[in-house]
């Protein structure tokens, strides 16, 4: 007769209680062989958490993103400053130009200074950042979690605010000086016309 894994569990209980030792359901858990399961468990989680390398690879990992993210930081806002003057150089150009066909450009030279705020608030973000990813380097993951957590919590905000400055100077760009430029064009249009 075949007996199903609980009934030989229960029968294996039986006969440790009969035998004269004391057995409790979670120390001696036996499998169909007798071995015990505690130790065969023991074994396992050490093997998984020889193979995860316990928290320490995490933290090794964790701190080489850290590294790559603050050289990564300088890279990308170079790209956004040069972009950025490039449209200020171009702007500044059609500016000159306009000027010396006689046509007024006031307001686009005043949102050009505007642009040049946008863009300072931008490199002084951009340093909140990297200083926030300093901040984190000086604590380990393992020793103190809250502090790192909250130095990691600094950071994700200040990058949300450099990405807050880029979209609202991209906003600025395309909608306002673009709009100056269509018009400054179109009172050259209309005075050409007139002459």
């Amino acid at each position: 007769m075949f007996m199903t894994y609980y009934q030989k569990i229960a029968v294996a209980l039986l006969l440790a209680f009969m035998l004269g030792g004391t057995a409790s359901a979670e120390s001696t858990t036996m499998t169909s062989n007798g071995v015990k399961m505690d130790s065969r468990r023991e074994e396992v989680k050490a093997k998984v958490k020889e193979m995860k390398g316990g928290k320490g690879k995490n933290c090794e990992a964790l701190t080489t993103r850290i590294s790559s993210r603050l050289d990564g930081i300088g890279k990308k806002y170079e790209e956004h400053r040069q972009n950025y003057n490039a449209h200020k150089e171009h702007l500044l150009a059609i500016s000159v130009n306009l000027e010396a066909k006689g046509i007024s450009t006031t307001k686009l030279k005043a949102d050009i200074a505007l642009l040049d705020i946008k863009i300072a608030k931008l490199a002084e973000d951009k340093s909140k950042v990297q200083a926030a990813l300093e901040n984190t380097k000086s604590y380990t993951c393992d020793d103190s979690k809250d502090e790192f957590k909250s130095a990691v919590e600094a950071v994700r905000t200040a990058q949300k605010a450099v990405a807050a400055d880029a979209a609202d100077i991209a906003a600025f760009i395309k909608g306002t000086l673009k709009q100056d430029v269509i018009d400054l064009r179109a009172s050259f249009k209309a005075e050409n016309k007139q002459q």
